[in-house]
């Protein structure tokens, strides 16, 4: 009997992960996306890699100085209804800073930055932080331009992506996502008890062929097989 069990629970267990996508797959670190999934800049090819940023539609105080309550935040928006940006296992930081932390190093980019609609924003960690950047950062999780609040989003940082009075503090710096000078990250400063967006940003994406991600019914099947077979064998060695 419990050789059964054993066995009934691990299939169940390989079910789960086959039913997984493929997108779930991460190499290194670097989150693995499909060439043929929509969130794939033009002009990128299998192995280049990239991040996505965009700004919440939802929007948050900023009472708190702990920045993993705003990744929480980024989280939440890229996984909510409707979102274009929900992808099991693919995680997203907020783009601010706290006393303790800056936007620029807690962001950790290190590849071309692009909205969710494709258009290049800044071509890698250097350009993003270099006081302007390509494109406005107007395009929320639905994938469509944010209209609200003014504009503003709370940042917490100078225009370069360093302390500047950082959430968690009053007043606190917000910035303009309608904006491409420095005012993007730095336009004035207000009361945290306000609630704003704020702009988030994806981990490290790497593009992959089909081919180099298992498809989940190989990876059933290839598991069944496995544990099928031992099953088998404890079972005939408790018999001898």
């Amino acid at each position: 009997m419990r050789v059964k069990r054993c066995v009934v629970v691990a299939w169940l267990a390989i079910l789960v992960a086959g039913f997984a996508t493929p997108e779930q797959a991460n190499a290194g670190g670097i989150y693995q996306i499909l060439s043929s999934d929509s969130l794939v800049p033009a002009g990128l090819g299998v192995g280049d890699t990239f991040h996505i940023i965009f700004v919440t539609h939802g929007s948050t105080t900023a009472a708190s100085s702990d920045i993993a309550d705003y990744d929480h935040v980024a989280q939440i928006q890229a996984n909510g209804f409707g979102s274009v940006l929900d992808r099991p296992g693919l995680s997203w930081k907020a783009v601010v800073s706290t006393s303790t932390v800056n936007a620029k190093d807690h962001t950790a980019v290190s590849a071309a930055v692009y909205l969710t609609t494709g258009v290049l924003v800044a071509n890698g960690f250097s350009d993003l932080w270099d006081g302007t950047i390509a494109h406005e950062v107007n395009i929320n999780q639905l994938g469509t331009p944010e209209l609200g609040f003014g504009g503003a989003v709370f940042t917490g940082s100078t225009i370069v992506g360093t302390v500047s009075n950082p959430l968690g503090t009053s007043p606190t710096t917000y910035g303009r996502y309608y904006a491409t000078s420095g005012a993007w990250m730095a336009d004035g400063a207000i009361d945290p008890a306000n609630s704003i967006p704020i702009y988030a940003i994806s981990e490290l994406l790497q593009v992959a062929s089909p081919s180099s991600v298992p498809e989940p019914s190989t990876a059933v099947l290839a598991g069944f097989g496995i544990v099928v077979g031992i099953g088998l064998r404890r079972r005939f060695q408790a018999k001898m």
